[in-house]
């Protein structure tokens, strides 16, 4: 690609030597909380569409709570983030 990056959702680019030379590229990293969150999401996701296609209850409230615990780790790492963002500029100022 070449020119101006495609946005994605908040500040993300598909143009990734740009992101990874951004000033802000702190921003667009995810610790281990949050990738591991929306794995979490995801996979409770797929889970819940084959569980759908099956007609199983109990892979339905699995994928729920695999959901709801994704949604739960992603914003403890969101909120981990914010933290450590929120020292750093009180330490530098």
């Amino acid at each position: 690609m070449g020119g101006r990056p495609i946005p994605l959702a908040k500040g993300h680019c598909y143009d990734l030597p740009q992101c990874f030379t951004h000033p802000n590229r702190e921003e667009r990293v995810m610790n281990k909380d949050q990738l591991l969150g929306n794995m979490k999401i995801a996979v409770g996701r797929l889970e819940e569409n084959l569980a759908g296609l099956m007609h199983d209850q109990a892979h339905l409230r699995h994928a729920a709570q695999l959901q709801q615990a994704g949604k739960v780790q992603r914003t403890m790492g969101e909120a981990r983030q914010l933290i450590k963002r929120s020292l750093k500029q009180h330490l530098s100022a």
